[in-house]
């Protein structure tokens, strides 16, 4: 009978350890997909405007803007799945096979979009022009170099044709299935991982190791651009630093397979591996809390 208990709760923490490691995957999963929700809402918003107000931007810009279209940001490389062999209820525990179920539910989702995520919709809407590269648009560099007048014609006579309105129009229906489905993802994973911390209200976040940093402190790279945050709680770090005018990003370990952005100032909702969160000078004191995804900039002084 001893050994008896003593197996079951040996397999009881065998699973609850195995919970937080799905807990944090399935964090950063539903992270990715509302990364990838706040890319689409934008692309949809271009396509609609492109759509009702054909001459509303310039030539240049709209080829520019076209190019964000192709980009379908959604979970690459999951981190749930590779967990997957390892799931398994114990011998009748009702309660840990219905945490089963949810689980593999959640994954079966991911599963399905990732063959819907990316179509390359810049051959069909502008076959004959060269590709921009993603850096050289993150970097903002000269637009004027890169398209020639020839080119620019080429769009301009395009943008009149009744193909390419077709074309944008299933662009946008495409957007709106990745929308449909990104929230689901979402969803589904902020449902699973209530229901695991309601099971086991010890798990911890993996995400430990939290520091600040931008161009409004030392840079993006470097051995001295990270500004490490003080752990106030499970979920929430706090640092009181000085800015200067630009932007920052919040990120795990020193490394940006796990970084945080927004768009709000001096506060926001986090949206993982997003945009840089734009700054003014001063003294703050900033508040990242990952569970609740929000950031905030109290000032202190200038």
């Amino acid at each position: 009978m001893l050994n008896s208990w003593k197996e079951q709760r040996d397999q009881d923490q065998q699973f609850s350890s195995l919970m937080e490691q799905f807990y944090n995957a399935i964090y950063i999963d539903t992270q990715s997909a509302e990364a990838a929700i706040a890319n689409t809402q934008y692309q949809l918003r271009l396509v609609r405007s492109i759509l009702n107000n054909p001459d509303s931007l310039a030539t240049d810009d709209l080829t520019f803007k076209l190019f964000n279209l192709g980009v379908s940001q959604g979970i690459s490389g999951s981190e749930t799945k590779p967990l997957m062999s390892n799931l398994k209820a114990s011998p009748g525990q009702i309660e840990q096979s219905e945490l089963v179920r949810e689980i593999i539910s959640f994954a079966e989702n991911e599963t399905w979009f990732e063959s819907i995520s990316y179509q390359d919709w810049w051959s069909e809407l502008l076959p004959d022009l060269p590709r921009p590269s993603s850096y050289y648009i993150s970097n903002q560099l000269d637009r004027s170099s890169f398209f020639t007048p020839a080119d620019l014609e080429e769009v301009e006579r395009l943008r009149t044709s009744r193909q390419f309105t077709s074309t944008l129009k299933s662009i946008f229906s495409h957007k709106a299935l990745i929308y449909d489905r990104m929230m689901k993802v979402k969803q589904g994973g902020e449902w699973v991982m209530n229901e695991i911390i309601e099971r086991h209200p010890n798990i911890r976040f993996f995400v430990d190791d939290i520091s600040i940093l931008g161009s409004a402190l030392k840079g993006w790279n470097g051995d001295e651009a990270d500004f490490p945050m003080n752990r106030m709680s499970n979920t929430r770090w706090e640092l009181q630093i000085r800015l200067s005018d630009g932007a920052v990003k919040f990120r795990n370990r020193r490394s940006w397979d796990q970084n945080w952005g927004g768009s709000g100032y001096p506060s926001g909702s986090t949206i993982y591996n997003y945009s840089n969160i734009p700054v003014t000078a001063g003294m703050y004191l900033v508040t990242l809390d990952i569970g609740e995804g929000r950031y905030s900039f109290e000032r202190l002084g200038d």
